[in-house]
């Protein structure tokens, strides 16, 4: 078998498997490249090409606890190139790959992280594998039944992570700039009534002047009646 045909058979389980881990789109596909360049090197060491798959995951697994405690060594790190890495094969990715930015794949795995390993991975590869059941069952070797059992407890355990991943952000956006703006209308009610009070005394005012200048414009004394 070749190289090419390996991976075109087993990309999308391998890339799975290192996201589900990794929550990294990039990481994965750097760790799924690994594993098949590792696996062709030792490919006369497989025994059983029946086995090829779960060969395959092992060596993913491997190389992903070794990315993992790597990680946890050192936050911020530059991954090695390959002295000589294979391409893998192009297929005609989907739209959301292409525009997926780095905010939509933080709240992506932000939503995903806290799913147990055994529901994230059968969830995560159902969707990549165009939501077929029977091919996460062959990926994963497991019946159909547990992959639908699986899937249903991860979307349940998945509604909860989103709901409270948009709680606890609502409760993070609780608009301050409100309650100034609150206490400010009756502050401007009050400025506008002391407006109003301040016309109407001068209207009082104005009215009690204009009076006065009405009587001094009268004759001192009215003319005696006959």
């Amino acid at each position: 078998m070749r190289l090419g045909q390996i991976v075109a058979q087993h990309q999308s389980l391998i890339c799975s498997l290192a996201y589900s881990a990794t929550g990294s789109l990039t990481q994965s596909q750097d760790i799924a490249q690994e594993t098949f360049v590792t696996a062709w090197i030792h490919l006369p060491e497989l025994r059983e090409p029946a086995r090829l798959r779960a060969w395959l995951c092992g060596i993913a697994r491997n190389l992903i606890g070794k990315t993992l405690r790597r990680d946890a060594r050192e936050p911020v790190h530059a991954a090695e190139q390959l002295e000589e890495p294979y391409e893998l094969p192009s297929q005609e990715p989907l739209p959301s790959e292409h525009l997926m930015s780095k905010e939509e794949e933080a709240i992506l795995w932000r939503s995903l992280e806290r799913i147990p390993e055994a529901y994230r991975e059968p969830l995560v590869l159902f969707y990549r594998e165009r939501q077929s059941v029977e091919r996460v069952a062959e990926a994963l070797e497991l019946t159909p039944e547990a992959v639908k059992q699986r899937l249903s407890r991860g979307r349940k355990l998945l509604q909860e992570q989103v709901l409270a991943f948009v709680e606890g952000a609502l409760e993070q956006t609780s608009p301050a700039m409100l309650s100034l703006w609150v206490c400010w209308r009756p502050c401007r009610r009050l400025t506008t009534s002391a407006k109003a009070a301040a016309v109407g005394a001068a209207a009082v005012k104005g009215s009690a002047v204009a009076k006065s200048a009405g009587f001094a414009g009268l004759p001192a004394q009215f003319p005696e009646q006959s």
